[in-house]
């Protein structure tokens, strides 16, 4: 018993990491990362996702290759009681390698490259799939239109009074509207209606381009596409900023003056090499110490993929299918190879698809890095960001999205995930004609031409996802607790993100407010003085 749970413990060690497997029939290596690995009495389980995305169990005679160990191959185990042929790959599109190609040497190739990326396939969108869109719930509908319009009367006055530059609208520069009243919006800070005036994403803009100028990087060039794109996508991957300020050393925080605003991400490849040493450190050390303490990667976002990022940056390091012909073949790795097929992409669609050929970005990180890219680092110049040749107007109808916006959807018209893409049409069709049947006039931003700028496809995906959080946090509340709440907290206070309510009960968010004025001013709960006027309202 003690021999098969040290097996079993060791087994559990094996997955997750990165593999070259020995083909003997195509005599040649290919690359993936164990997902599962079983040791039992009766032998080995183990299943290999390929490169390519394909989930395969080890066949007979296969090697396996593990870069770390540089001098060691580990044959494929002997299955007793069931023997697993070497996958036969004709129908699943591996193809086998031509004879100018096949490896003579049976020599494991740590440095082997990648089989080279591919752009993957457009997927055709029906345009008239929004026109067979019904609503389920009306109530819901015109909710999420309020919000719309409650968001960007709450974005107008904060420019007034925080003294920023005002947003032309079709109301005129510096109008401002009365904020209506939302209980639930009321105890919580939500998005903005336009993607691109998301301050998390201005910020972050910011910051890269100051880290990308300081190591010598020409705006529009490829490596500076190439830079911000990795910053972006390592923001987006729920790493803690603040632990990698702390341990990740970057040369560009030794030079920083106090309390100047300085990139926590990498954005060149040799930082990108240096946060996966990193990252393999502090997990060994989190495992040392029980997996207590700060973590490295958040527990709130969903698509936080903790520790698998070591074997994730690795393959985005290795050397690309086209080193071999570069002249600085270092700098050409795989992740280099992807971002300049994704800034050669001549339309949304095909620059989301592009990145997710990195391993660990799936549609909703690449999509929102992107958008960090395009609005935070190139001030939504499309043709300054891609190329003079892409289609800024795909934006307008498509876009990626995550599971709020299917959640949403569902509840606004009883859609299912496929369908969700038709959902958004049908709220960016339908806006204008909405906001006029609720008697809202939207302050929509002002064109050059004098014409409103419509929201978006990703402005309406971006909204979705706060919706799909602000209609949880009204389920939980109930109508009568968040209107209590709401009038009692001070005027302008804010305890949460939406995120944050979500799920909460009106006791518990008493709760913590009782204790946050305790640790602060103190008093009784909802007593002393309310915030000055400059955050009242959100």
């Amino acid at each position: 018993q003690r021999c098969t749970a040290s097996r079993q413990m060791a087994a559990r060690k094996m997955i997750g990491r990165c593999v070259s497997v020995y083909w003997p029939e195509d005599e040649r290596y290919y690359d993936g990362i164990i997902v599962s690995y079983a040791s039992t009495r009766n032998g080995d389980r183990i299943h290999i996702r390929y490169s390519d995305g394909e989930l395969l169990p080890i066949g007979e005679g296969e090697t396996l290759h593990f870069p770390n160990d540089a001098d060691k191959t580990y044959p494929a185990p002997r299955h007793t009681d069931k023997t697993y042929p070497a996958p036969r790959h004709t129908a699943t599109g591996r193809k086998r390698a031509a004879p100018s190609e096949v490896s003579t040497s049976n020599a494991p190739k740590p440095d082997a490259p990648e089989k080279p990326t591919k752009k993957p396939k457009l997927k055709p969108c029906d345009p008239e799939a929004h026109r067979k869109i019904s609503v389920k719930k009306e109530h819901n509908v015109e909710l999420f239109y309020r919000y719309l319009h409650r968001r960007m009367c709450v974005r107008l006055q904060m420019d007034r009074d925080k003294a920023r530059p005002p947003l032309a609208t079709v109301l005129g520069v510096g109008v401002t509207l009365p904020v209506p009243h939302d209980p639930v919006l009321a105890l919580a800070t939500t998005g903005n209606a336009y993607r691109h005036l998301d301050t998390g994403t201005l910020t972050l803009g910011s910051d890269v381009k100051a880290a990308l100028m300081k190591h010598g990087r020409t705006q529009g060039s490829s490596d500076y596409f190439a830079g911000a794109l990795m910053a972006c996508l390592v923001d987006m991957s729920g790493i803690n900023a603040s632990v990698l300020r702390q341990g990740l050393q970057l040369p560009r925080w030794e030079h920083a003056a106090p309390g100047e605003r300085v990139l926590e991400y990498p954005c060149t490849l040799e930082e990108l090499a240096q946060l996966r040493r990193f990252i393999g450190a502090y997990q060994k050390k989190q495992q040392k110490a029980g997996f207590k303490g700060t973590k490295l990667f958040s527990d709130a976002g969903f698509q936080t993929q903790g520790f698998r990022w070591i074997e994730y940056l690795a393959q985005w390091l290795r050397p690309a299918s086209s080193s071999e012909a570069s002249a600085d073949p270092a700098a050409c790795c795989r992740f280099a190879e992807v971002a300049a097929q994704v800034r050669d992409s001549s339309t949304w669609q095909e620059a989301n698809l592009t990145v997710q050929m990195l391993p660990g970005v799936g549609g909703y990180t690449g999509a929102q890095a992107l958008l960090q890219v395009l609005y935070g680092v190139f001030g939504g110049e499309a043709a300054a960001c891609f190329t003079p040749s892409f289609a800024a107007a795909s934006m307008r109808d498509w876009c990626a999205y995550g599971p709020g916006p299917v959640s949403s959807c569902n509840k606004l018209f009883g859609t299912a995930d496929g369908e969700t893409l038709a959902g958004i049409r049908w709220l960016q069709e339908h806006q204008q004609e909405r906001f006029a049947t609720y008697g809202l006039d939207f302050p929509y931003l002002q064109q050059a031409d004098g014409t409103p700028r419509l929201l978006a496809a990703c402005d309406l995906e971006h909204s979705l996802c706060y919706f799909s959080r602000y209609l949880s946090a009204r389920a939980s509340l109930g109508a009568a607790g968040a209107e209590a709440l709401s009038r009692a907290m001070p005027a302008g206070f804010r305890l949460y993100r939406i995120g944050k309510l979500q799920g909460l009960s009106a006791a518990k968010v008493w709760e913590d407010f009782d204790a946050h004025r305790a640790a602060g001013a103190g008093g009784a709960l909802g007593a002393g003085p309310t915030t000055d006027h400059k955050s009242r309202h959100y």
